[in-house]
């Protein structure tokens, strides 16, 4: 392991082993403070019973096309990457929720592919340390492509959130790290916040939003805060990438089936005007695994179990290269011969 992997991991040991003890088998976890987690969801929050995708209980309506159009909702885009792949199909990658378990030795386990989408959380306090720590990873992974939005671990990642907590302290570490914002120390990849990217002819856009519960990063309330902030979504995007998955949609909480924790914004959006081929997501840990529904591909990619053991397995898909252009020239030589 190289010598900065291992200092910036020897500081969270200490943190790790206050928040969660874990039984020998690995099976079983206990919460010992939980001031930044995944599952401490509150009692209060509302749990619904959802059978199909066309079923749903959003407490907000999205906009329409037509409305969007009217309202001018600017999109960001980013520069495309400089990279062309020269094949029919472009394979995807997709991890979520690595919570600081994802180590350099573990890379030889993701699987190679064109592009690797990560759909937050890779932090656990989400201090400037582990960005870091984070970007000097995906350096180490192969994948010309990487794609990368924040969740509800991410804090130092959202600038409203900051402005609250200690804003001097974060103004010093800015300045130890010789950045003007936090996002600019991810060098290693395509970082996107409300914002797209085209990766060979493919839009892929990315949100971190998630509906509160603790208070943490990039956290609203339901209902019309999300439903505005899920609006901003274009209509003609192939990837979907948020944090939080929609509402009953690998999106089971606890022990139950019946209890869901998605988002019921999100899903009205997807019910009613977009339709990705693909939405990637993670946050509730879970949920993990993936399906298919109104002709979306849905995957929920966290790395994560509920107790914060790293076991499962990356989700990887392929969709079609519109940039692809045969060689012909070959065909046609033989032809002639």
């Amino acid at each position: 392991m190289l010598p900065y992997f291992k200092e910036v991991l020897s500081s969270y040991t200490e943190t790790l082993q206050l928040l969660w003890e874990v039984d020998e088998a690995g099976s079983n976890c206990t919460v010992v403070r939980a001031d930044n987690c995944d599952f401490c969801m509150a009692s209060s929050d509302p749990f619904f019973k959802i059978n199909d995708f066309t079923v749903g209980n959003p407490s907000s309506k999205g906009i329409s096309t037509k409305e969007r159009q009217n309202r001018n909702l600017e999109e960001t885009v980013l520069p495309s990457p400089n990279v062309i792949f020269a094949k029919p199909q472009i394979k995807f990658v997709c991890i979520s929720d690595t919570h600081m378990r994802l180590y350099p030795k573990d890379v030889l386990n993701i699987p190679l592919g064109d592009v690797l989408l990560h759909a937050g959380d890779f932090s656990m306090k989400g201090n400037l340390p582990e960005i870091e720590y984070f970007n000097q990873l995906l350096g180490q992974f192969p994948h010309p492509v990487k794609v990368v939005i924040a969740g509800n671990h991410e804090s130092c990642l959202d600038s409203t959130r900051r402005r609250i907590k200690k804003p001097v302290s974060m103004q010093h570490m800015l300045k130890t790290f010789g950045v003007e914002h936090p996002r600019d120390l991810l060098t290693n990849c395509i970082y996107l916040q409300e914002e797209s990217v085209i990766v060979s002819g493919i839009k892929i856009y990315g949100a971190p939003w998630s509906p509160l519960y603790c208070s943490t990063a990039f956290q609203l309330d339901r209902g019309q805060p999300l439903a505005e902030k899920w609006d901003k979504i274009p209509d003609n995007v192939d990837i979907l990438m948020t944090h939080c998955p929609p509402y009953g949609i690998c999106d089971t909480y606890g022990e139950h089936p019946d209890q869901h924790a998605g988002c019921e914004e999100l899903l009205n959006v997807l019910q009613t005007r977009i339709s990705p081929k693909v939405h990637v997501f993670g946050h509730i840990h879970e949920g993990y695994g993936e399906t298919k529904k109104g002709g979306v591909h849905f995957i929920n990619a966290s790395m994560c179990t509920r107790g914060y053991r790293p076991i499962n397995p990356a989700i990887v898909f392929e969709l079609d290269n519109p940039l692809y252009q045969p060689d012909h020239s070959s065909n046609e030589s033989e032809g002639s011969n």
